[in-house]
């Protein structure tokens, strides 16, 4: 039995759209992109404990690279409460690779399977001192500054779009009341300097930590909480058996 949408119309004499049910495993790279950069972004809180003391972390800033053929992640989260606690730094790195995907959807292996293991998106999760990685506190604090602030990007001449080795940037700020979200692409001919030297610099500053440099968590303490889009996504690929 076909499902109309009777939001969409395509006429003038008011024919409406019906719902076209993809079959399982007939979904296209591009949606497992979706879901990958989904998984990357879209954390709306981590816990942790540290000798029997839980912490949670939540959102602070984050910036992920598109160059189309792979996609790099780079989040800082902060305690919900500041206060004297360690580790009070929590930095999520994370991957994705279209070849991956690509390579998945050519084989149609199970997607149960894909869509819940590394080869999807990977990603690293570090928990640490702030005073350990002073440069990434100061560059959340000139973000904010420079995001909340500015009214305009700085023009820049005589730069050709093929100049840029990232096709598109996206940047969210979560400030204490507002959320900012800013969708940037370098490969154009207005470029903004200032930004882009920063999130070169925020990209190598979290690139330094390592799980050796991290504090552990207790053993089975760590715990993520997606929003509920990356979850609903995640459904229609998989049974919710496995999901649950």
């Amino acid at each position: 039995m076909q499902r109309q949408i009777p939001w969409e119309q395509v006429s003038i004499d008011g024919d409406i759209v019906t719902l076209y049910e993809f079959k399982k495993r007939r979904h296209t790279a591009p949606g497992l992109r979706d879901l990958a950069v989904q998984k990357l972004t879209d954390v709306a809180a981590i816990s942790a404990e540290f000798k029997g003391d839980r912490i949670l972390y939540l959102p602070r800033f984050w910036v992920l690279f598109d160059y189309d053929s792979t996609i790099e992640f780079y989040g800082a989260y902060l305690p919900d409460e500041p206060d004297d606690a360690i580790p009070n730094l929590c930095i999520r790195r994370g991957t994705w690779s279209r070849s991956q995907d690509k390579e998945q959807v050519i084989h149609n292996r199970d997607y149960d399977e894909y869509v819940l293991s590394a080869k999807n998106a990977a990603v690293s999760v570090f928990f640490t001192n702030a005073a350990w990685f002073p440069q990434i506190r100061k560059l959340i604090c000139e973000f904010a500054h420079d995001l909340t602030t500015r009214t305009h990007l700085e023009l820049l001449p005589n730069l050709q779009p093929e100049e840029a080795d990232c096709f598109y940037l996206q940047v969210k700020l979560y400030d204490e009341y507002l959320v900012f979200h800013i969708e940037y692409y370098p490969a154009s001919y207005r470029r903004d300097k200032s930004l882009e030297e920063r999130i070169e610099l925020w990209r190598k500053c979290c690139s330094e930590i390592s799980f050796e440099t991290s504090i552990t968590p207790d053993k089975g303490s760590c715990k993520l909480n997606y929003f509920p889009s990356v979850l609903e996504r995640l459904a229609t690929y998989i049974s919710p058996a496995k999901l649950g």
